[in-house]
């Protein structure tokens, strides 16, 4: 899921095999020179994974393959519209 107006959204593993994937909560602070404006659902993404007292928290979060001017590869995790 993906809240741009609200600066938020939720990370899940590609291919989740469960109807509402668990996801890592990630704020739009922690995205690594990339506006959440110009995020996307099914960017692929790096991030590490933190904790805090709501479960999962996604930190440093590097957005894979995209420039704001574009261009792209593919790794391992993306955000889904769950």
């Amino acid at each position: 899921m993906l809240f741009r107006e609200s600066g938020y959204g939720f990370i899940t593993k590609d291919f989740p095999r469960d109807r509402k994937p668990p996801g890592c909560y990630f704020h739009e602070t922690e995205l690594q020179g990339y506006p959440i404006m110009q995020l996307n659902i099914g960017d692929r993404v790096h991030f590490v994974v933190g904790q805090n007292d709501k479960g999962c928290v996604a930190q440093k979060i590097d957005v894979q393959g995209k420039t704001p001017f574009g261009s792209q590869v593919t790794l391992r995790f993306k955000v889904l519209n769950v």
